[in-house]
């Protein structure tokens, strides 16, 4: 189940993800618009346990649905856990 409607959900969700889950330490995620029906979501974020999630994702939308085209992840983890 796709859980954004809009593309302004979508935005809700990726500007407030900090505030939505403790564990999340900081954020930079940003989408940018890329047309009338495309947007790119880019950035990373850094949890409290050392890891650190990188995101790209290629959005697309219409009036009902954002569905992810194309994406890309990595994660990595340091041990030290003060970055």
């Amino acid at each position: 189940m796709n859980q954004f409607k809009s593309l302004r959900d979508n935005e809700k969700f990726v500007y407030t993800v900090r505030h939505t889950f403790p564990s999340v330490k900081s954020s930079n995620l940003v989408i940018i618009p890329r047309g009338r029906r495309t947007a790119v979501l880019r950035g990373q974020l850094i949890f409290e346990n050392g890891y650190r999630l990188m995101i790209q994702e290629r959005l697309s939308f219409d009036s009902d649905t954002v569905i992810i085209e194309s994406y890309g992840y990595e994660i990595w983890h340091n041990s030290d856990k003060t970055a």
